[in-house]
């Protein structure tokens, strides 16, 4: 320690470890400044007013913080001060906003109740409506279909009859039993008039074609009258054919699916287009003629004929 520092400490004996602190550093500095040369004490005056005017300068800097820094604190108490006027403002606003909201909602209530009863008319209507649009478009298109047959124009009866069937299969999803009865026996009806129509002149045609062509005489026959009327009897044959599959969704709605007894476990198979159905009808009694009963075909000697005939 420095003479300059051990001679403070003799002097001032209850002095703090801070103002020791404080000490140290003065003697620090004036051995740094003046050294053990004497004539380093040239040094002190202008030393004494470098400090003096550092301490001017200190305590300018303080006057300046301690008035500016209360103002500061001033200013924001008040606006901490007004925040919470504001706050509280807004809080007794949002009381009587929401007390009037309440009131309002009471005062509503018997006109919300009217309301809802009205709604549930208005959507009560809104079903019969669409119940009467319904009923209209199928009598709409079940008038179309009679016009047409009317005019003989069994292709578009037909067209018609699968727009229906359409109608029928999209209207499934509703609860309207009635709606659904009605439109199912309208497409029930018309199926059967137009099925049977085009049966007639189905089976008409493949008579006039010698349907079944079974023996080589019979494939002869229709080829020998091919000559005047097979283009004819052909494009007939075509026509009934593509009309009669334009029956086949509305003959899937109404015809309910063969089922075999469960013992078998075979999955419903696809249905047969009706114009098939009818080509193999002949097929189906002619065969049932020879092989059921005690026909002379039916023997065990001449089985040759089962399978000539099933081939």
């Amino acid at each position: 320690m420095s003479a300059v520092s051990t001679m403070a400490a003799e002097e001032d004996p209850a002095v703090t470890e801070e103002s020791c602190e404080i000490t140290q550093h003065v003697a620090e500095f004036i051995e740094k400044e003046l050294g053990n040369d004497p004539k380093s004490l040239k040094k002190l005056s202008q030393i004494t007013e470098e400090l003096a005017l550092y301490k001017k300068t200190l305590e300018e800097q303080v006057l300046t913080v301690s008035s500016e820094v209360p103002k500061k604190i001033e200013n924001a108490f008040k606006n901490a001060e007004n925040s919470k006027k504001l706050l509280n403002g807004i809080i007794k606003k949002e009381a009587i906003l929401a007390e009037s909201i309440n009131n309002h909602l009471v005062t509503a209530q018997p006109l919300i109740e009217e309301l809802k009863v009205l709604i549930g008319q208005i959507e009560e209507i809104e079903r019969h409506l669409w119940y009467l649009k319904w009923i209209s478009q199928i009598e709409e298109l079940s008038d179309c279909i009679q016009q047409h047959l009317m005019t003989n124009s069994v292709s578009d009866a037909a067209n018609t009859l699968v727009s229906m069937a359409e109608l029928d299969i999209k209207l499934q999803e509703s609860s309207c039993t009635h709606l659904l009865n009605f439109i199912r026996s309208t497409v029930k009806f018309w199926h059967k008039i137009l099925k049977d129509r085009l049966t007639n002149d189905f089976e008409e045609v493949l008579k006039q074609l010698h349907w079944p062509l079974i023996g080589p005489q019979q494939v002869q026959a229709p080829a020998l009258a091919s000559v005047a009327n097979s283009t004819e009897l052909y494009n007939n044959l075509e026509t009934l054919f593509i009309q009669l599959l334009k029956l086949q969704t509305s003959d899937e709605l109404i015809t309910k699916p063969k089922q075999l007894p469960e013992k078998y476990d075979i999955p419903l198979s696809v249905p047969i287009a009706i114009p098939i159905q009818l080509m193999l009808l002949p097929l189906q009694k002619r065969f049932k003629y020879h092989f059921s009963g005690n026909r002379q075909t039916n023997m065990l000697n001449k089985v040759w004929l089962f399978i000539e005939t099933a081939m």
